[in-house]
């Protein structure tokens, strides 16, 4: 069998974000045309089986956020996870210990995390990863929005996570325009 060549990763740079700033968000990860999954992007196959899921996407994760490329201070990481590969809570729970795990920069960080059009978060461990990743940001100080799809039950959820981990500084919203207001507002209310 022939592998799997890799796709080329494009780094698409927008205008710096800062609480001032009513642009867009900082930097964003972008595929080669056409759009292929996260999998193509590391080398593996675009479905891969259940038992490599949780490794493509944690190294998926680690890879992209190691590289460097939202090292910038005061920049924003911008997360949107879509692909239905990538469901069950397991691979949830990698993903987001994945971003934990290479979040250690210097600077301010604030995280768009945009699961809007993203499978369901279900299952404990997916709920714990995300109320990790929110105690994790809440120490740095760094704003959080998230962007969920769902049903009342799933929001909720959420939403009991956020106000239990980062009540100042994370928020979980029902629209991108929404979550950029918030973005920009939540440095003014930390310094409160």
């Amino acid at each position: 069998m022939s592998q799997v060549p890799r796709a080329p990763l494009v780094w698409q740079k927008s205008p710096v974000f800062s609480p001032t700033q009513t642009g867009p968000l900082d930097f964003v990860v972008s595929e080669n045309l056409p759009p292929q999954p996260l999998t193509a992007l590391v080398g593996l196959p675009p479905r891969p089986s259940p038992a490599a899921r949780t490794q493509t996407v944690l190294r998926g994760a680690g890879w992209l956020l190691a590289s460097g490329a939202f090292a910038v201070p005061g920049g924003c990481w911008h997360i949107r996870v879509r692909r239905q590969e990538y469901e069950g809570a397991e691979t949830w729970g990698a993903l987001l210990e994945g971003l934990i795990e290479h979040s250690e920069v210097e600077g301010e960080r604030a995280i768009y995390l945009d699961l809007e059009k993203a499978p369901r978060i279900s299952g404990l461990e997916a709920t714990e990863a995300l109320g990790a990743l929110l105690a994790h940001c809440e120490a740095k100080g760094w704003p959080v929005a998230v962007v969920i799809a769902g049903d009342l039950i799933q929001k909720a959820r959420v939403l009991r996570l956020l106000g239990h981990h980062a009540p100042l500084t994370a928020r979980c919203v029902m629209s991108r325009a929404a979550a950029l207001r918030w973005l920009k507002l939540a440095p003014r209310l930390a310094a409160l």
